[in-house]
């Protein structure tokens, strides 16, 4: 996403991995060609293929993304201005248009209305008595009137995703996880940014795909942490004993990751120390102790640079420039005088 976000001044984060972009401006550039030049920075930087697609309102937008991820002779880029809007839209399915439901689907195909193109000549005033305000706005998008505006301040998060793709294969346990704990300091940077907490930990973990020489292997797993936590010992705690469930011996990896999963807002600053007398969770406990004024739960080490990743491939590549290991010294976390370390509780004991 900080990719995509140095194309354009505007940006509404949809999901993990979907976002709308607003392009306007850029048409002397060309926009296809400006999404290619997009798809390809993307594809560079972190090794994931992206589709996009180009539109005058956001739904529309999505069903082209649609079409160019069915058809892969389009390179991953389909522009709606430069073919018949009608054409493209009677090759929709009504149930593939964002923002139509399942229930939806049934009652517009019950109604002769079977394609995208169908819900787009369809009279509004009465899809909305069936279907409220929401699909009389889904027909006006559909027929280019853009009606929910980017939504450039994000709603609450539900998750966050770390990942990066290994500078090499890697077959061995401790380089990998020495990469997963960095990215999970750099997810919880995210979260004490965004004042939220988590309450799952999900890791995985994949090999290339493409490779002519090995066997693919994609896994992942969850864990539900006892409490809510930006605790970043215990979450590289989760992360670590997840990671060595995933691990299998020989497999060459290609990228791990860590996504922080049902984030919910950090306590309210004031009555902090009340919480350490009345039953507060050991969550809210550890973060009114790290957050009090003058505490800093990181070493700081000269604020300057310091290496992100081995130059054996250890730990992921710095996004922005293939080749650089580069990273902020606060990356390390550090122990917090005032919390003994322990075991969490959904931790198996040792045989």
């Amino acid at each position: 996403m900080d990719t995509l976000a140095d194309h354009t001044p505007e940006i509404e984060l949809y999901s993990i991995d979907e976002a709308f972009l607003n392009l306007a401006g850029f048409e002397r550039r060309g926009l296809a060609e400006y999404a290619r030049q997009i798809r390809a920075t993307v594809r560079r930087h972190t090794g994931i293929a992206v589709s996009i697609g180009i539109g005058p309102t956001k739904t529309l937008a999505k069903i082209v993304n649609h079409v160019a991820k069915a058809q892969p002779e389009r390179g991953g880029v389909y522009d709606l201005s430069e073919t018949d809007v009608d054409q493209a839209l009677a090759s929709v399915d009504v149930g593939e248009v964002w923002g139509v439901g399942r229930r939806w689907a049934i009652w517009l195909e019950d109604q002769g209305l079977t394609t995208a193109l169908d819900l787009k000549r369809a009279d509004p005033k009465a899809i909305r008595r069936k279907t409220t305000v929401v699909g009389e706005r889904l027909v006006c998008e559909l027929n280019g009137r853009s009606c929910p505006p980017l939504e450039l301040v994000a709603p609450p998060r539900q998750g966050l995703t770390v990942s990066h793709s290994f500078g090499q294969p890697l077959t061995r346990l401790g380089p990998i996880k020495e990469a997963l704990v960095q990215f999970v300091g750099r997810a919880e940077e995210k979260l004490r940014r965004q004042r939220l907490m988590a309450s799952q930990v999900m890791v995985f973990v994949t090999t290339n795909r493409s490779s002519a020489t090995s066997l693919f292997y994609a896994n992942s797993t969850t864990v539900k942490l006892p409490y809510p936590t930006d605790f970043t010992p215990d979450l590289v705690e989760a992360a670590a004993h997840l990671i060595e469930t995933l691990y299998r011996p020989g497999v060459h990896y290609q990228k791990c990751g860590v996504m922080l999963l049902d984030l919910s807002p950090v306590p309210p600053a004031g009555g902090a120390g009340l919480r350490l007398v009345t039953g507060a969770s050991p969550g809210e406990q550890r973060h009114s102790r790290c957050h009090q004024p003058g505490a800093n739960h990181r070493q700081r080490q000269g604020g300057g640079l310091a290496p992100l990743g081995r130059r054996d491939g250890g730990a992921g590549r710095h996004p922005a420039s293939p080749g650089a290991y580069v990273g902020h010294a606060d990356h390390t976390p550090a122990a917090v005088p005032a919390v003994v370390a322990r075991p969490l509780p959904w931790r198996p004991s040792p045989p």
